[in-house]
């Protein structure tokens, strides 16, 4: 690297040289891929279980929405039936 007066590049080459003693212990990738190979695939309920945590919020949502649907479909159709028994057909 060739010296320069930026500020920027003199605390670059300061901080490769601080941490050029900090590698990885010799046999680090073989645990690696030794623990990804240890580790199991998620079972049916485990990905039943992580899924419906996402889609919970969603179902409340939507539980809440037709239940004031419903209400309000019920005083429309109350409201119907009242203005209706009122009235009289005449022939």
């Amino acid at each position: 690297m060739t010296e320069s007066n930026d500020p920027s590049e003199r605390e670059l080459s300061r901080l490769l040289a601080a941490t050029d003693a900090l590698r990885p212990r010799p046999g680090f990738n073989a645990r690696v891929l030794g623990a990804l190979a240890r580790e199991s695939t998620p079972g049916f309920i485990e990905l039943t279980l992580s899924s419906s945590r996402r889609v919970l919020p969603i179902a409340l949502l939507a539980a809440a929405l037709a239940t004031v649907w419903a209400v309000q479909s019920d005083r429309s159709v109350d409201d119907a039936l009242t203005a209706s028994s009122g009235s009289v057909e005449l022939e």
